[in-house]
C-alpha cells in the first residue's frame, strides 16, 4: 500500500503524511487528530425484531414443506403394507388376490412421486423468492 505525502510548507520537502515536524527544516506542524465516525448504537429491540422475523420466514418456509413429507411418509407406509398383503395373500394360497394389494400399491407410489416432486418445486420457489 503506497504511503500518502505530505509537503512541507516552509522548505517544499516531501514528507510521510502525519508527521509533527519537517526532517529537514524543523518546522512544526499542527497535528489534526481525526475523530472515530460515529457507530450506530445498539438497540437490543432491533435486534430482537431481526430475529423474530428471520425465525418467522424459517419456520414458515418449514411448514411450506410439511404436508409434502407427510405425504411422502404415508406413501412408503401405504405401499409396505399392501405390499406386505400382497405376500401374505400368495403366500396362503389366495391366488390372484394378491394382485389387488400390489395394485393399490401403485397409490402409495404416486403418493412419494407426487410428494417428492411438490418438494422440489416448493423449495425451488422458496429460494428463487430469497434471492429476490
Amino acid at each position: 500500500m503506497p504511503v500518502k505525502k505530505s509537503q512541507c510548507p516552509n522548505c517544499g520537502a516531501y514528507l510521510e503524511q502525519d508527521q509533527p515536524k519537517c526532517e529537514y527544516c524543523g518546522t512544526q506542524f499542527k497535528v489534526t487528530k481525526k475523530e472515530p465516525e460515529p457507530q450506530d448504537e445498539f438497540n437490543i429491540f432491533d435486534l430482537n425484531k431481526k430475529i423474530a422475523t428471520n425465525l418467522t420466514k424459517s419456520i414458515g418456509t418449514t411448514l411450506n414443506y410439511f404436508p409434502y413429507v407427510i405425504m411422502i411418509i404415508f406413501g412408503f407406509i401405504f405401499t409396505a403394507v399392501t405390499i406386505f398383503m400382497a405376500i401374505i395373500s400368495f403366500k396362503s394360497g389366495g391366488g390372484a388376490f394378491f394382485i389387488l394389494p400390489l395394485l393399490f400399491s401403485i397409490v402409495g407410489i404416486t403418493l412419494i412421486t407426487a410428494g417428492i416432486v411438490n418438494l422440489v418445486k416448493t423449495y425451488k420457489k422458496n429460494h428463487k423468492d430469497r434471492e429476490e
